[in-house]
């Protein structure tokens, strides 16, 4: 029985995609209008010095997660081979059956347990790091003297000015976060 974890700490795609259309003025641009200048937020929350320290501890999470359910596995497997084994030579393995059915179980439940600790854990670091780097959007499009900033790319960037280095680079001078 081999359970996975799975996780998108290494690009954050589930964790911000849903709020991107957002759109921050600097005071000067009307509701609905056009963005002046853009940010790829997806990118800002991963490539940033929080993102990437986020992403890190959270590797080394799952990696020990992963390995916790790794080993019970192995256990299983090893008791139901050695269950074969005894089923073969004619033993009455029934109560083993039993016990070895109850070990799976729990093993499933501890395998949902560590997985929604694991995408709470990185909803969690994912919204603090883009509510940091929101509040700098303000700021950011009065530096460049541009209306709202879209927190995603728009459909035609082309006449848009891409500022997610800017805000990238604005958050490697602010103090780090609590976890």
């Amino acid at each position: 029985m081999t359970f996975r974890l799975t996780y998108s700490f290494l690009t954050f795609a589930l964790v911000v995609s849903g709020a991107c259309a957002s759109t921050h003025a600097s005071g000067s641009g009307t509701a609905g209008a056009k963005p002046d200048a853009f940010v790829d937020m997806r990118r800002a929350v991963r490539d940033c010095r929080e993102g990437r320290l986020a992403r890190a501890e959270l590797m080394q999470t799952h990696a020990r997660y992963q390995q916790s359910l790794d080993e019970e596995g192995d256990r299983l497997r090893e008791a139901a081979n050695r269950l074969e084994t005894l089923r073969a030579q004619g033993e009455d393995v029934s109560e083993r059956q039993r016990v070895l059915e109850q070990a799976k179980t729990a093993l499933r439940a501890k395998y949902e347990q560590l997985q929604q600790r694991l995408t709470a854990a990185e909803q969690k670091r994912a919204d603090a790091i883009r509510a940091r780097l929101t509040a700098l959007l303000p700021q950011l499009a009065a530096a460049h003297k541009v209306g709202p900033i879209a927190e995603a790319p728009p459909p035609d960037a082309s006449s848009a000015l891409d500022l997610t280095d800017e805000l990238i680079r604005a958050t490697e001078t602010l103090p780090a976060a609590a976890p």
